[in-house]
């Protein structure tokens, strides 16, 4: 791992981190990344059964920042630039990255794209609101 990914996940912890709940299980950020765009989404769980989306443009907007140096850093690197990305971080700080390289070209379909994934992550379980 380069300095520069080290950085890029710690810089996506520090955006991420200060907006969840003091006490949180577990919290994933899905993003969608392109060349001139991107797209993030946080979500947290507060325990089992439990789903909410941290519902703040700002937020949104400086994880999709810190998710894009990242895809920089990992394309810096050698590897493939990655087109999604799923950052999930455990409430005793591990995280986990899932990258895909699929196409996004199609922002129409952003919001289908991130319904499938709330549904594989979340089942049927309704997905609570929270607002800054």
């Amino acid at each position: 791992m380069t300095p520069q990914i080290e950085s890029a996940y710690q810089r996506i912890a520090d955006v991420l981190v200060p907006a969840l709940p003091e006490s949180f299980d577990r919290a994933w950020v899905y993003a969608e990344l392109m060349d001139d765009t991107a797209t993030a989404t946080a979500y947290v769980s507060s325990g089992p059964g439990h789903a909410a989306r941290l519902d703040d443009m700002m937020l949104d907007a400086d994880l999709a920042d810190a998710l894009a140096g990242l895809r920089q850093a990992w394309a810096a690197s050698g590897q493939q630039a990655f087109s999604t990305v799923v950052f999930e971080l455990n409430g005793d700080g591990r995280f986990h990255l899932d990258v895909n390289h699929g196409d996004v070209s199609d922002a129409g379909q952003t919001l289908a794209r991130r319904s499938a994934w709330e549904q594989s992550v979340f089942g049927g379980r309704a997905i609570e609101t929270l607002s800054a």
